[in-house]
């Protein structure tokens, strides 16, 4: 099922619907200047003034206001989006899985190892050990952030993506925490499924081929 238009596609779309062509910014503004040019003994009073005038300032209020709030919910929109470009980046690692910096049977030799990283890989609730294999790992990034892309086995034979990085809600905006019981985030996209979450104070994400039989514990 197609989803809609990103939020932002739809506010650009009501904008450019809404906003004045050259001819009608020319006139409202020349139209302004008049109301603005009245000497300030004029005999008219503020009642009395031309209904153009009235007219041009009702449009300009409209016009500001329809310009604050747009650009309040493309920035809204912006964080609200951030969960689908993580995904969209844990997707691509996971699909071009680069060579290993490190092959690994345990996550003691990737703390170890991977010595670069701003913070200690964590055991995560989500993964079972029993039914994954733990291949390795690399150093990856994500929103441009160090991270650990831990590779495992699946028992249908393919990889099975495990990523993390030190959590910061500014970067990575609001995710589901485990720790209050939220349900991690699912999204699909380009035949990969990502979960996304946060856990011990990292953003985790997993991700597996959709094609592939296994079941995700």
């Amino acid at each position: 099922m197609s989803e809609k238009a990103p939020l932002r596609i739809q506010v650009k779309r009501f904008l450019d619907n809404q906003k004045l062509d050259d001819r009608q910014f020319a006139s409202l503004s020349h139209k302004l200047r008049q109301a603005q040019s009245l000497p300030a003994g004029s005999q008219r009073s503020l009642d009395n003034r031309p209904p153009y005038v009235w007219a041009a300032a009702a449009s300009l209020l409209v016009l500001l206001s329809v310009v604050f709030i747009i650009h309040f919910l493309v920035q809204s929109d912006g964080k609200a989006d951030i969960p689908h470009r993580i995904a969209e980046e844990v997707a691509t690692n996971h699909i071009k899985i680069q060579q290993l910096n490190l092959e690994a049977s345990t996550l003691d030799e990737i703390r170890t190892s991977l010595d670069r990283l701003d913070f200690i890989p964590a055991e995560s609730q989500l993964i079972d050990h029993q039914t994954y294999r733990l291949k390795g790992a690399r150093y990856c990034t994500m929103q441009g952030m160090i991270a650990a892309h831990i590779i495992y086995d699946s028992p249908g034979g393919t990889p099975m993506s495990h990523y993390q990085a030190a959590y910061d809600p500014a970067r990575f905006g609001q995710l589901p925490d485990l720790s209050v019981n939220d349900t991690p985030r699912t999204i699909s996209i380009r035949g990969v499924q990502v979960q996304l979450w946060v856990e011990q104070g990292l953003v985790m994400a997993r991700a597996h081929t959709i094609s592939d039989n296994s079941t995700l514990l």
